[in-house]
């Protein structure tokens, strides 16, 4: 995301961290592009050298709470526009994702 760089030579590129709005745009840019759930262990090596495991853990909980990202069991995260009828049965907290229309997921 066009991020300062600090630091550059042959071997390394050292640029700022993203801003928190910058990190979750690329969260759900991962996430899009999957086109599928993605496990945190997925995640975590997406954004290896990124962001922290806590930032990571942070963004994706603000985004669940906004309803931008869907949990699933093992611990597996998805846009609610991949969710199938499978996949709905297997939404961590469904009151969670209740404000999903039914033709997101059909």
């Amino acid at each position: 995301m066009g991020n300062e760089v600090i630091y550059e030579d042959m071997d390394v590129i050292v640029t700022e961290a993203p801003r928190d709005d910058e990190l979750e745009k690329m969260v759900l840019e991962k996430l899009d592009k999957a086109g599928r759930p993605v496990s945190w262990r997925e995640l975590k090596k997406m954004f290896s050298g990124i962001a922290g495991e806590d930032r990571l853990r942070k963004t994706i909980y603000r985004l669940k709470v906004r309803g931008d990202v869907v949990e699933l069991t093992g611990t597996r995260f998805t846009l609610p526009k991949y969710l199938d009828k499978l996949d709905y049965s297997k939404v961590k907290n469904p009151a969670a994702v209740s404000h999903i229309r039914v033709e997101t997921i059909a």
